[in-house]
């Protein structure tokens, strides 16, 4: 016998599986997630070339050095600085508010470093080091993370409120507003 209203599901076991409650949560409980609860502003970061120094092996920092007596911080600054501007601008494409100058936000940290390696290696010793590919599919993938951000699927945090950059004055809204119909819009065209 099936049972009335769900086609094939004739065994009393089928039944009462199909009764049961699913397990996963609602999709209206996460899709307003962020209305109820916005992303608190995180301080953003500023680069050092320290920050940049941690991320090179042994290896590449004895050819640096075997090449010149030491890595040169204004040209780890220098580069750091190009890096910085390069990863705001794609936070500005996506017509987000920047944090102060010269910062980005800690989620960007990590990419803005691997194409700041990259670009070191390429101005200072003419290539890179790097018989692996490791280097340059980080670099590659931390390009992607950044186009991500400029359309919108990757999402970094607001500066923090007290940064000069942000509008005062201005409040964020959340929840439903009234959309106009086409009704409404006599005139615009």
């Amino acid at each position: 016998m099936i049972a009335p209203g769900r086609p094939g599901l004739s065994h009393p076991k089928a039944r009462a599986l199909w009764a049961l409650p699913p397990t996963n949560p609602p999709v209206t409980a996460k899709r307003h997630y962020w209305r109820t609860n916005p992303p608190k502003p995180m301080s953003w970061t500023t680069l050092t070339a320290d920050n940049l120094k941690a991320r090179f092996s042994d290896a590449e920092l004895r050819a640096f050095r075997s090449a010149k007596d030491d890595l040169d911080d204004t040209q780890l600054l220098g580069t750091l600085g190009h890096v910085t501007n390069y990863v705001r601008g794609f936070i500005k494409a996506r017509g987000l508010t920047l944090g102060d100058a010269g910062t980005i936000p800690p989620e960007l940290v990590e990419p803005a470093l691997d194409i700041a390696l990259v670009r070191y290696c390429n101005t200072v010793g003419g290539i890179l080091i790097d018989p692996t590919g490791h280097r340059a599919d980080a670099a590659r993938q931390a390009e992607t993370t950044l186009r991500d951000v400029a359309r919108g699927l990757f999402a970094v945090s607001a500066p923090d409120a007290d940064s000069p950059n942000l509008p005062h004055g201005v409040e964020h809204a959340t929840g439903t507003g009234h959309t106009p119909q086409s009704t409404n819009m006599d005139g615009l065209l």
